[in-house]
């Protein structure tokens, strides 16, 4: 047996007889190189597939933090008061329109014409504020500028004191068109909030909102004797902190009696609020309660029923559905 030194380093033996004979050398150099390139490629795929893991850590580890930070942010957007809700094309100006629909505000007014409150919004706010006159023509609807509006609201949004005003005016309510936040018949403000449906998005409760469905899961007592409704709200929303109202115009169009003068009697101890509430509408005659626009609104059981989605009765299967006031948040009575 004879020794061969291989080119990589590696010393073979070969026996004697083939020692002489060139074909032996250099298949084994050949065997040697290959094996050698094998290694290198093995090590490689090995640096490649480290890199690999090293990459998809650094990824899953990137979109964490970008997770954490989205709800960091979207934690720090619900605590704000102002939430946009237009859509990523609106122009400055109906951004500008958007934030000032939700801005808290108080109001205090007393037969105040429309026409003067909405001058004295569009210097507050800095925003375009004009009634379309010409649709109320052509609605056949009178034109509510000179409407005397009376209010009485604290801590609450722009947008929901703007329908308590338009709903005081006969089938008024408010688009947002062109950039111009602008007064219309509540038929062309129904129209294009159907039409513009797809384009909605999702609304979290207000803090008003919150406050209100808060209140009515208070516990309470009230022992009251022959008080009138009118009163006996105005005692719970002083207790409350909460915006109550008899939406007195509703009432009208439903040809239902107002019940603010409706005499209670209460004597009830350790029960919710939502419960002593529908306990005194049920001693008037056709009342209920929604939330609508950040205010707990007392309107006839047919305008609570409707905005509810509670079907007309089937006795009644020519009954036209009430005027739906608003696009707002619906409530509840029971």
């Amino acid at each position: 047996m004879t020794t061969f030194q291989c080119p990589c380093g590696k010393t073979y033996r070969v026996d004697a007889k083939y020692a002489d004979t060139p074909q032996q050398p250099t298949r084994m150099v050949v065997i040697c190189l290959l094996v050698t390139v094998g290694l290198l490629l093995a090590l490689v795929a090995t640096i490649a597939v480290s890199a690999m893991l090293v990459m998809s850590e650094r990824s899953k580890t990137a979109a964490a933090n970008m997770q954490a930070e989205a709800l960091k942010l979207m934690i720090t957007q619900e605590d704000e008061l102002i939430k946009y809700r237009s859509d990523p094309s609106a122009t400055q100006a109906e951004q500008k329109v958007f934030k000032a629909l939700d801005t808290v505000i108080d109001l205090h007014v007393e037969d105040m014409t429309l026409g003067e409150l909405l001058e004295e919004w569009k210097k507050q706010f800095g925003i375009n504020i004009w009634i379309d006159a010409r649709s109320f023509y052509d609605e056949d609807c009178a034109e509510p500028s000179d409407t005397e509006i009376t209010l009485n609201f604290s801590e609450i949004m722009f947008r929901s004191v703007l329908m308590l005003a338009l709903r005081q005016c006969e089938d008024s309510s408010y688009i947002i068109r062109d950039e111009v936040l602008t007064i219309v018949p509540a038929v062309i403000a129904e129209r294009e909030y159907f039409e513009n449906a797809s384009r909605r998005m999702s609304v979290p409760q207000t803090p008003a909102e919150q406050k209100i469905h808060k209140a009515l899961g208070t516990v309470i007592n009230v022992h009251v004797e022959d008080i009138t409704l009118g009163e006996l709200l105005e005692d719970w929303q002083r207790r409350f902190g909460i915006n109550i109202c008899v939406d007195v115009l509703s009432f009208q169009r439903e040809d239902c009696e107002d019940p603010s003068d409706t005499l209670i009697t209460m004597d009830f101890s350790g029960i919710l609020f939502r419960n002593a509430l529908n306990l005194a509408l049920s001693q008037c005659e056709e009342a209920a309660y929604i939330i609508r626009d950040e205010v707990l609104m007392i309107v006839p059981k047919t305008v609570a029923d409707y905005e509810n989605g509670v079907p007309a009765p089937q006795d009644e299967p020519n009954r036209q559905e009430p005027f739906n006031y608003s696009n707002g948040y619906g409530g509840g009575y029971g």
